[in-house]
């Protein structure tokens, strides 16, 4: 298929910038590639460790890149053929309604894998940030930003353990996260909650679709560089992996 894979570095805010279609000239070098690996979290005073270290994978679409546009079977490929990323994960954007005492309220929130603050090196400001053991359908936990544990809880310390109805099911606050950090939507969609992406099937925030597999492009990935690679051995990689027959065979 003859695919061709560039890198470029965004010089504005990325986290003002994701999941939104930015255009070229902006320092980052695209051509006709499925894939380009962007050095993205270049910022400070976000709550994300080393960010220089931390890359989005990005879709080039006539002459411009998109965020948040592997499909789940895309992801779960890249994942595992990769080896320039010490840690890779996924997130998607949801808006379910979340209830607590109060009257439910549609909440900007993402379902994200149990890799996810790990590979951000975000932490908790309180509690636990979500796991691989809460990778699955049974894990009805949820991270909850500090500005809705203020918003909605005063700020109390108890407020871990309290239970939360997403679209109606049972779940538990585990952590409330790094006050610093807004999520992968920045100013575009302050995050208020994370939740396992295992769950979605549960809450009903992924529907079904009658797009094949891998055209279902919901995901962003972000992965956090291994000590002995670099931003263009990670974009020589995925370049390799995008150009194997095998890949979006679905």
């Amino acid at each position: 298929m003859g695919l061709r894979l560039a890198i470029g570095r965004l010089v504005s805010s990325p986290l003002f910038t994701l999941f939104s279609i930015i255009p070229l000239g902006i320092g980052v070098a695209v051509t006709t590639a499925v894939y380009s690996v962007v050095a993205a979290l270049m910022l400070t005073d976000t709550g994300i460790s080393d960010p220089d270290r931390a890359a989005f994978v990005v879709t080039p679409r006539s002459g411009r890149i998109q965020f948040g546009s592997l499909s789940d079977l895309d992801f779960d490929d890249l994942k595992q053929q990769q080896r320039s990323f010490a840690s890779f994960s996924a997130a998607a954007a949801v808006a379910p309604s979340v209830a607590s005492t109060a009257n439910a309220e549609i909440l900007a929130a993402e379902a994200v894998d149990g890799a996810y603050f790990a590979t951000l090196g975000v932490g908790a400001e309180l509690g636990r940030v979500i796991q691989p053991s809460d990778d699955n359908a049974a894990g009805r936990v949820a991270v909850i930003s500090h500005d809705f544990w203020h918003r909605r809880f005063a700020g109390s310390p108890d407020v871990i353990g309290r239970p939360l109805r997403i679209n109606g099911h049972a779940f538990e606050i585990i952590g409330v996260a790094d006050a610093r950090y807004q999520g992968l939507f920045g100013k575009l969609r302050t995050t208020k909650m994370w939740i396992p992406r295992g769950s979605e099937t549960l809450i009903g925030t992924r529907r079904p679709s009658q797009l094949p597999p891998h055209q279902q492009q919901r995901l962003l990935a972000v992965g956090r560089l291994a000590a002995d690679r670099s931003i263009e051995s990670g974009a020589a990689e995925l370049a390799t992996i995008a150009a194997r027959p095998q890949h979006f065979a679905g």
